[in-house]
């Protein structure tokens, strides 16, 4: 059975990237961009950068192409207020920690806390770097990032900013993300097996009725006998990924 291709143009959102220095802020940006890690001497990043990228996204049968505009921040920015407003209607907040410093993830969680009021409707991921290093101090750290994550209901990662393939899928996440939370939709409901085809396709029918406002219709459509419609839009009334 084909699948629905849709173009989306108007679908594109405001990614920001900020942590203390030297935590990968910078790599992690050129990786998405690049599609690959490249060995080169580090050298702190002293100014702002942005970038934009495209990734296609597939859900619930449809497939999407997103665009994604990402902007690196360096933590010293975030003392000069002026800076503090590029993070304005930011639909993603990334906030990348060392994980073997403890001094990194407090920075860090200071940081949340502040750009959190700024962009309080904001997808928000807390992101340990330097997986692959070992310190006195890195379980310490990751026993306060899950601490952290469960208080506040955020998502915790954690990537190795030399295997391009992390870096990526993390890319791919966010990119999906990001459109589930626009449309309105759990993690489990695009992933269902019975969202193909032609239920796939009756659920961008709901979707046209609520937007259009087409009470009756989209109430008719609801009364339809197939139970799996009415399972849909419980499942939708979930809300997603904060």
């Amino acid at each position: 059975m084909q699948e629905s291709s849709i173009q989306v143009d108007n679908h594109s959102f405001k990614i920001m990237i900020t942590g203390p220095a030297a935590t990968g802020k910078s790599t992690i940006l050129k990786v998405m961009k690049q599609q690959n890690y490249q060995q080169q001497n580090y050298q702190q990043t002293q100014q702002i950068m942005q970038d934009n990228l495209l990734v296609d996204v597939k859900l619930a049968g449809n497939q999407y192409s997103v665009k994604l505009n990402v902007w690196d921040i360096p933590g010293q920015f975030l003392a000069i207020p002026v800076s503090q407003s590029y993070f304005r209607n930011a639909n993603v907040l990334l906030f990348i920690y060392d994980s073997t410093s403890m001094k990194s993830f407090t920075e860090i969680i200071s940081q949340y806390h502040k750009l959190s009021q700024i962009a309080p409707d904001s997808l928000k991921y807390l992101i340990g770097t330097k997986i692959d290093l070992d310190s006195p101090e890195k379980m310490s750290v990751q026993a306060e990032a899950d601490s952290f994550s469960n208080k506040y209901a955020i998502k915790t990662l954690k990537v190795n900013c030399q295997i391009a393939q992390q870096i990526i899928d993390l890319l791919n996440q966010i990119a999906k993300d990001a459109m589930r939370n626009k449309l309105g939709w759990s993690e489990e409901f695009d992933n269902d097996s019975y969202l193909q085809g032609d239920i796939a396709r009756q659920t961008t029918r709901i979707f046209e009725y609520k937007q259009s406002g087409m009470i009756s219709g989209f109430q008719a459509l609801i009364n339809e006998p197939d139970s799996t419609v009415d399972h849909l839009m419980k499942k939708e009334t979930k809300g997603c990924c904060k």
